[in-house]
């Protein structure tokens, strides 16, 4: 019978539990707005006593003393700062081909991260705290690929997450398609998550670009969020779920009494 399928099928659905998040960022600065007091520019680069880039991140070295080519903008076309002078990206106002306006996937409310994958490349990772061995936690982001204003050519470009109790550049706990971007092209925003397994009560959280030739890839990341996995066992249905499977009974019931009813009159 059609409605005995239905109200199994209600049934089934109220006792499986839906995927549920926490409400509270776990990252510190997901959205890159907080900054030290250079503003915009390479990540932690200190210039005489002024400090550049996000708070709560930090730019991994690529050598003793050198810090990589990661930088963070508030717009691609107005550009960033760093050890070497202005960086800025193609976009649709300086000639790029593309359409994009240079901000973040979120607009102007939000600042971006943008890590160079083929010169002095490093990460940029963050220690977060609190958590829970043997808990679910999910990591999103959102993430693009863009070159460097004024050189040319195609690049080839992916973009690594890490979540990890030590960071290991090897292993990789999330990694984007290979995107081949045309010469001053933008690829377009994209959201990516990964859910992952506490292993101690404290996890680096890092992004690390990879691309070539050597100048003008880089990978874009935002909007950053960890978010623990409140998802459990199947779960015994709410009182309001537990009507709804009755009035189906019911509405069954009645059913199959009226059928029977209706073949036992004479005729």
């Amino acid at each position: 019978m059609h409605i005995s399928r239905f109200v199994l099928t209600v049934i089934a659905g109220a006792c499986v539990a839906a995927p549920a998040f926490a409400t509270t960022n776990l990252i510190d600065n997901g959205q890159f707005t907080s900054v030290h007091n250079g503003g915009v520019g390479q990540q932690n680069w200190d210039a005489n006593g002024v400090t550049y880039g996000a708070t709560a991140w930090i730019n991994r070295e690529f050598a003793p003393d050198v810090i990589g080519f990661n930088f963070l903008f508030a717009d691609g076309n107005a550009g960033s700062t760093g050890v070497f002078g202005a960086v800025k990206l193609w976009t649709a106002a300086n000639g790029g081909s593309n359409s994009w306006d240079g901000l973040s996937s979120a607009g102007a409310n939000q600042n971006f991260m943008a890590l160079d994958g083929a010169e002095r490349t490093s990460a940029i990772t963050q220690t977060v705290n609190g958590l829970t061995p043997g808990d679910q936690y999910t990591l999103f982001f959102s993430y693009a690929f863009a070159q460097q204003y004024t050189f040319d050519g195609p690049t080839v470009q992916s973009l690594h997450a890490f979540v990890q109790p030590t960071f290991d550049a090897s292993t990789p706990s999330w990694t984007s398609a290979t995107v081949n971007l045309p010469n001053h092209a933008f690829s377009g925003w994209a959201q990516a998550n990964t859910t992952f397994t506490a292993t101690a009560a404290s996890e680096v959280v890092a992004f690390l670009a990879e691309g070539s030739p050597a100048i003008p890839p880089f990978a874009l990341v935002g909007d950053v969020t960890l978010l623990a996995d409140q998802s459990g066992p199947p779960a015994i249905p709410e009182p309001a779920v537990w009507t709804l499977l009755l009035g189906g009974f019911a509405g069954v019931g009645a059913v199959r009494w009226r059928r029977r009813r209706k073949a036992a009159l004479p005729i």
